[in-house]
């Protein structure tokens, strides 16, 4: 406060744009903030967030998070270096877009000078940033944009707080309803849920004169000019106009009774699935936390042996397939998964009906475009589920083979680090057994086709085919064809 003895200064009115030689001298921010203020690699780490941290941001907020990410630092690989190996370098998230391209600010004269700000997400680490690559970021940075930085971590480190003690918390009532079925799953109880086909025909004064299943119904639908054509107006139609239905004419409609034949295909389908892939499954989910963010398992030798086992299986059916799929709509196609099991499972549980892991209430078939492994956290989780499927119903589950599906790829763990598949393997499962796994997956990938169409008029396949291809197949085979 100025004191009652003191004379108080005029106050200091800003210059206009038409005076410009007058008082140039710049003023003094207010802040207690020192323009000297030195940012260390333990304040970038406080506000640095990965990959991982991402897609468990998304798979809790969803679209929400895309704003909430701007301004934290991440470790993202912009180019590679004269040797080969990836180089990564420190940036603030400038915009995180709903189609997860990033745009970043590295900060640096150079890369300001270079216009670069753009990058995938896929090339956000996973890792925190070294000591190098930050002493190297923070000597190409300005004495102001460092003071800008340090103004700002706190700001982030708040915001953090906020983001993980309010907006990232799930509903009481949500985690509470997995705690409990989690604990009725660990105290034995099984709940076996049968879904019955049969119809019970009713008559007005409640005698029931015999039981019939839904497809003898819809069979009965079909009159005597065949399957009716579709609900929707010939365009050549007068709008508005409608045609009188006769008695002999069919209500059932074509897809309809293309939907059936799964009706028939679920009664003459095994009664239980295969033993080990359906153990498989059931371990993965047991594992799983209630948001797909961890695995914690209880036997990691049964795990590995319950893989392999799995991976020989597959290989024997996906062997026998076309390297050109010829698939049937309806079909729900799958992009990259990359690990990304968090939002593998929100599609699938929105898909396969009822949960049933045979598949036989599921009316669609299912197409993977490959790129099941790398880069995310749980590429084995992925990968194996999905190969269950696969030896459980191989007419739904169709499995392409990507780039990554390659052990020159998945297998480079200067490239991908933490986030390769082999790297993960290993990790999980020690070396020896590790490479076992590694191996026998491989092997499975060896075999899969690369080409898929929809009703010969989609044309579905992945972004590319690995380079080294050609050496896996050794002799021509009927499958080449």
């Amino acid at each position: 406060f100025i004191g009652l003895s003191h004379k108080m200064d005029p106050p200091k009115v800003p210059n206009s744009p038409q005076q410009t030689n007058l008082d140039t001298t710049p003023v003094q921010p207010t802040g207690t903030l020192d323009v000297n203020h030195k940012v260390t690699i333990d304040m970038v780490h406080a506000v640095s967030i990965n990959r991982g941290q991402l897609y468990d941001w998304h798979s809790r907020i969803r679209s929400k998070l895309f704003p909430l990410a701007a301004g934290f630092f991440v470790r993202c690989r912009v180019e590679d270096s004269n040797d080969g190996r990836a180089l990564y370098k420190l940036a603030r998230i400038k915009n995180l877009k709903p189609d997860w391209t990033v745009e970043l600010d590295f900060l640096t004269t150079d890369e300001i000078r270079a216009g670069r700000n753009n990058t995938n997400f896929d090339c956000i680490s996973n890792t925190k940033v070294t000591p190098l690559e930050f002493t190297t970021w923070l000597n190409k940075v300005s004495p102001d944009v460092v003071s800008n930085v340090a103004s700002t971590i706190s700001k982030m480190e708040e915001r953090l707080r906020l983001m993980e003690s309010l907006i990232l918390v799930e509903p009481a009532f949500a985690s509470k309803k997995k705690e409990d079925k989690k604990a009725t799953a660990s105290e034995g109880v099984t709940q076996n849920i049968t879904f019955s086909n049969n119809v019970l025909l009713c008559e007005e004064d409640g005698v029931i004169p015999k039981s019939v299943t839904i497809y003898d119904i819809m069979n009965n639908c079909i009159g005597q000019k065949g399957i009716a054509e579709p609900d929707t107006p010939r365009a050549a139609n007068t709008l508005g106009q409608t045609r009188a239905k006769t008695l002999d004419e069919a209500v059932a409609s074509n897809s309809t009774m293309v939907q059936l034949k799964d009706i028939q295909n679920y009664q003459n389908s095994p009664v239980s699935p295969p033993a080990d892939a359906a153990k498989l499954i059931e371990t993965l989910r047991k594992a799983a936390s209630n948001n797909y963010t961890q695995f914690t398992y209880d036997n990691i030798s049964e795990l590995a042996a319950l893989v392999v086992n799995v991976c020989h299986q597959c290989r024997e059916i996906v062997a026998k397939e076309a390297l050109f799929l010829r698939l049937q709509s309806p079909c729900t196609v799958f992009g990259d998964i990359h690990g990304n099991f968090a939002d593998m499972m929100f599609f699938l549980e929105r898909i396969v009906a009822f949960d049933d892991i045979m598949l036989k209430y599921t009316t669609t078939n299912l197409l993977f475009l490959g790129d099941y492994v790398d880069r995310g956290p749980f590429s084995l989780e992925c990968v194996m589920y999905l190969m269950a499927l696969k030896v459980i119903n191989p007419a739904k589950i169709s499995m392409l083979r990507g780039n990554h599906e390659s052990p020159e790829v998945n297998g480079d763990m200067d490239v991908y680090g933490y986030s390769s598949f082999k790297y993960q393997c290993l990790d999980k499962f020690g070396r020896d057994k590790g490479l076992e796994v590694w191996v026998a997956v491989n092997e499975v990938f060896q075999y899969m086709p690369v080409i898929a169409d929809i009703d010969k008029r989609i044309f579905c396949v992945h972004g590319g085919l690995p380079q080294y291809t050609c050496l896996l197949y050794t002799s021509p085979s009927p499958r080449d064809s």
